[in-house]
C-alpha cells in the first residue's frame, strides 16, 4: 500500500478561537456577536484555501518536473533514433557477402 505524500483534511470552521486544545477561556460575549462568527470563519476558509493552494503548487511544481525529465529522455531517444537510421541508410544489403 503506497504512502500518501500529502493530507487534506477539513478543519472545524464553526470552532470558537479558544476552545481547541490547551486553549484559555475568553469571553463568551464576543464570540456571540454574528460579526465575530462570520470573520473567523470567512478567516478559517481563507487559511484553508491557501493551504489548499499551497499543496497544489507543490503537485504541479512535481508534476513539472517529471514531464521535464520525459521530455529530455526523449529527445536524447530521438537523437539515438536519428543515428540508427543514418547507420542503417548506409548499409548495402547486395555489397554483404553471405554464407552459403
Amino acid at each position: 500500500m503506497p504512502f500518501p505524500k500529502r493530507s487534506v483534511k477539513p478543519e472545524a470552521l464553526g470552532e470558537r478561537p479558544g476552545t481547541g486544545p490547551g486553549a484559555q477561556v475568553g469571553p463568551a460575549a464576543v464570540w456571540d456577536d454574528l460579526d465575530a462568527v462570520t470573520n473567523s470563519m470567512l478567516a478559517g476558509t481563507l487559511r484553508q484555501l491557501a493551504d489548499l493552494l499551497k499543496n497544489a503548487t507543490d503537485i504541479f511544481d512535481e508534476l513539472d518536473s517529471e514531464l521535464h525529465g520525459v521530455a529530455c529522455r526523449s529527445e536524447k531517444l530521438l537523437t539515438r533514433i536519428g543515428n540508427v537510421e543514418d547507420k542503417v541508410k548506409g548499409l548495402d544489403a547486395r555489397s554483404v557477402p553471405i554464407r552459403e
